[in-house]
């Protein structure tokens, strides 16, 4: 864990490097307005073969394959699907991309109610690379905590 994105991105960037196989590359699809500053995802997710990966969204779907913080691994990937699992598990599963809204709060002048408008969609793959993250994403998760990087903290940041 560390308290800055940027030495993060570093160590995960690294760490991908050093996995075997090619890296591949998906973009997220933004819809309407949706300013970058609030993406909840990578733009651009890049990922390999092997890659410890972070659920960024609960899984909503009946089988509820995955909660937000879920350390996971990358079994498979092509240009066109993801095959994750559960770090630890043995139980592959086919990953699918999931949709954010940027919601906007307003008051409906004649019924007196507030009112959900959404103004823009992003929809990625839920994940990211994870073998480093902030502490403020891994909301002190304890199963982050056992598969952290330790890194070195400098005291004059």
């Amino acid at each position: 864990m560390t308290t800055h994105n940027n030495q993060a991105q570093q160590v995960n960037d690294r760490e991908l490097a050093s996995l075997p196989g090619k890296p591949y590359h998906f973009r997220a699809e933004v819809t309407g307005t949706f300013p970058e500053y609030t993406y909840p995802a990578d733009e651009i997710l890049t990922i390999k073969e092997g890659a410890q990966i972070m659920f960024l969204k609960n899984d909503v779907s009946l089988e509820k394959r995955y909660y937000n913080g879920m350390i996971g691994e990358v079994v498979a990937v092509n240009d066109s699907e993801i095959y994750v699992k559960e770090k630890g598990s043995e139980e592959d599963f086919l990953l699918l991309p999931e949709e954010w809204g940027n919601y906007k709060y307003v008051l409906n002048e004649e019924t007196k109610e507030i009112t959900e408008v959404i103004e823009g969609t992003f929809r990625q793959y839920p994940i990211r690379l994870a073998w480093a993250i902030t502490i403020h994403k891994s909301h002190l998760n304890v199963q982050l905590l056992m598969h952290a990087i330790p890194l070195r903290m400098d005291r004059h940041m």
